[in-house]
């Protein structure tokens, strides 16, 4: 579980976030991220919509594995923003796995220059 001082908390942080956060999208996830409070850690935001499935255990199935690579990524995140994460209703619920969450998660970040991490043969 992501622990406490990492989650996105209260509707208007979420709304404000759409309204005015940076858009990073695949074929797999959409991201929106705006610069939180200076010194504060990296806080993330999770969604999945009816248009992804209509069934609850799927989209809490996403939503768990997107907090889950997050989680294990925490450590290489820069600290002071704000993240919302969403699965893409566009995405086959048969292509949906763990390992694509994760190689598509890191691939947002990269996009987005939040994540501290770079390796040579992951930047082809």
């Amino acid at each position: 579980m992501l622990p406490a001082i990492h989650r996105l908390k209260g509707k208007k942080i979420f709304e404000d976030l759409f309204r005015a956060g940076k858009t990073f999208s695949n074929e797999a996830l959409m991201m929106k991220v705006a610069e939180g409070e200076a010194g504060q850690p990296t806080k993330f935001g999770f969604g999945a919509s009816l248009k992804f499935s209509k069934k609850a255990v799927e989209r809490n199935l996403a939503k768990r594995w997107m907090r889950e690579t997050v989680r294990a990524k925490i450590e290489e995140i820069q600290p002071g923003w704000h993240v919302l994460f969403f699965i893409s209703p566009k995405l086959p619920k048969e292509k949906l796995s763990l390992d694509l969450i994760r190689e598509k998660t890191e691939n947002l970040l990269k996009k987005a220059k939040i994540y501290l991490h770079t390796n040579s043969k992951d930047s082809l």
